[in-house]
């Protein structure tokens, strides 16, 4: 035993002996003072004043002299042998409200709730008027998710001492789980009315306006929460997280580089501030945030993988290198740092270090879809398609209902042009999550490529009802309008709004060219799609489309340019061929025509 264990020992010796020195006096003295009355019972003082704060023990010598035992074993945290004295206790002053107190507390607190709710029950039958008795057996109720019952007693209690504010706080949380939110409120408000400095008041009150979206509500009592406690960390990240609800960024970083002013440790506060960061786009800024909890904490395997994620996102994989390689030398059978190594090797164009960390994920049969996800994508990206679409029916295997699951197999499907295939997994995706606005796309994607005009619209439509912002979805609809040459108007209307979005995607404008020139609008469509060839000068599609206008206008040898432009670079396309041969034959007959 060193030491300081031996100088404990010895303390909490010599603390039991002075305990038991100073009762056995009490208790002699006890004695003394009661030798010449008739009875020669020990008589308990009188039962504690009902209704009172707190509960004070009755000064029976022996219960009591067990009862503090009872209380040092609790206060060091020694749970049963603490029960096992309050009991002793008990036998001898059965009546006692407060050592009945201690035994149903320390019951609960060991998780024997079902056993302390009788107890609590029979204390309550005895002692209906005593308020932290109501108070106790509303937490046990609360505890079992016996809410109706819970609620009861602490108003009970709240009637029975107005002034215990932990009382109330239980009462908001407990309406507030039972989506009673006007009477979590009222029941704050009167706390406020009682004690108008009670900063946890206000601070459960913001949270009941949050659920009710009350956010400039929620943030005047967080705003008093603050004033009154400073230090509240809860406060200040409360009020943080009030302002991102309601996409105030800027005032959310406000916030917590206020707060970790004043502390400058709170590791949450700072983590709020990078993830905010993160999504404002601000790599650089998110990552000196975790570089500082890197400092305070060197071997946070959470704050590592943090600042290799970004330092991935900002392109820089020989800097993440080391960071990962470390959490994995720590933890080597953490096969999602291995996942994070694969990534760093790929990015780095370390093919061959890539494909033998993710050899060893799957070889280790992971049981995580996520990860097997995430492989099979890397898989198919270092164009090593064996094992991809294996590790995604592995992943779906373990979790048929994973909707991520059957959308990354409908990706998969879709690439290899296996649309039917592709369809069913997508549809599966779609009927597990139907709020999710990519699920729609792809499936509608799918079902052009297989040839279904009119399932194509509807998944299309319905993805940009799930997001009026999903640009890919509009340019998709408008394109294929454009193509078959129908609902010219909402066709053009869509791709505008698509380029709104995203005014310098040049596929964007080359629809909108494409929907002009199926429009007979020439001029606008040759505007246009001049345009979408400067910002996407290699793509043949968009060449041809630039071809099919001049020629339209009778420029023949614009549009001769154009599609030998286009055949050069996709040289399979036999349409462009033909539209090259007619060009030439015509701008041939035309050059006869003018000698």
């Amino acid at each position: 035993m060193d030491g300081h264990a031996r100088h404990r020992v010895n303390h909490m010796q010599w603390m039991l002996t002075l305990v038991a020195l100073l009762l056995t006096l009490s208790f002699v003295r006890g004695m003394v003072a009661t030798a010449s009355e008739e009875s020669s019972a020990i008589r308990p003082l009188p039962a504690e004043e009902e209704g009172t704060r707190e509960l004070k023990p009755r000064r029976h010598p022996a219960a009591y002299f067990l009862y503090m035992l009872g209380y040092f074993h609790e206060f060091e945290q020694q749970l049963p042998e603490a029960l096992a004295l309050y009991r002793q206790a008990l036998e001898i002053d059965p009546d006692s409200p407060t050592i009945l107190a201690s035994v149903i507390s320390i019951m609960g607190k060991s998780g024997d709730i079902r056993g302390a709710i009788p107890l609590a029950e029979e204390a309550i039958k005895k002692h209906p008027h005593i308020a932290p008795l109501r108070a106790l057996l509303g937490n046990l109720y609360a505890s079992a998710q016996e809410r109706q019952a819970a609620i009861a007693q602490l108003e009970e209690a709240r009637q029975l001492d107005p002034s215990v504010e932990d009382v109330y706080l239980s009462l908001s949380l407990l309406y507030e789980e039972e989506r009673d939110y006007e009477a979590a409120r009222r029941v704050l408000e009167s706390l406020l009315m009682l004690q108008p400095d009670s900063f946890l008041g206000y601070f459960h009150l913001a949270r009941i306006f949050v659920e009710l979206k009350e956010y400039p509500a929620a943030e005047a009592m967080l705003q008093n929460a603050i004033s009154l406690n400073p230090d509240f960390d809860r406060g200040w990240i409360a009020l943080g997280s009030v302002y991102e609800a309601q996409g105030k960024d800027d005032a959310a970083v406000r916030i917590y580089q206020e707060a970790l002013q004043a502390n400058p440790n709170q590791s949450e506060l700072r983590i709020r501030l990078g993830q905010v960061f993160i999504k404002q786009e601000n790599l650089s800024a998110a990552l000196r945030q975790y570089e500082i909890l890197r400092k305070s904490d060197p071997n946070n395997v959470w704050v590592r993988t943090r600042i290799g994620l970004l330092l991935l996102e900002q392109r820089e994989p020989q800097r993440a290198l080391p960071e990962f390689e470390g959490i994995l030398a720590s933890q080597p059978d953490d096969l999602m740092t291995r996942f994070y190594l694969a990534l760093t090797y790929a990015e780095l164009k370390e093919r061959g270090q890539a494909l033998q960390m993710l050899d060893h994920i799957r070889e280790a049969t992971p049981a995580d879809p996520d990860l097997l996800i995430r492989s099979a994508q890397l898989y198919e990206k270092l164009e090593q398609s064996a094992y991809t679409l294996a590790l995604l029916e592995r992943a779906q295997a373990l979790e048929p209902d994973n909707p991520r699951v059957n959308f990354s197999i409908g990706l998969l499907q879709s690439a290899a042009k296996r649309y039917p295939e592709a369809i069913v997994a997508l549809q599966r995706a779609v009927a597990l999550d139907h709020t999710n606005d990519r699920y729609f796309f792809n499936l509608g994607a799918a079902y052009e490529r297989q040839g279904d005009f009119d399932n194509a619209v509807t998944a299309l439509r319905q993805s940009i009802e799930l997001n009026p912002q999903a640009a890919n979805a509009l340019n998709y609809l408008g394109y294929l309008y454009a193509d078959r040459g129908m609902n010219l108007d909402e066709s053009i209307t869509l791709v505008k709004r698509a380029l709104l979005i995203e005014p310098e995607n040049g596929y964007y404008v080359d629809s909108l060219g494409w929907a002009y020139f199926k429009k007979g609008m020439l001029e606008e469509a040759l505007q246009e799609l001049k345009r979408a060839v400067a910002l996407v000068p290699d793509d043949p599609v968009i060449v041809e489309h630039l071809g099919d206008v001049y020629f339209e206008r009778k420029l023949l040898g614009e549009a001769q340019k154009s599609w030998e432009r286009s055949l050069a670079l996709q040289p399979e396309n036999d349409a462009v061929a033909a539209k090259l041969q007619k060009v030439k034959g015509l701008h041939e007959q035309r050059m006869q025509s003018q000698q």
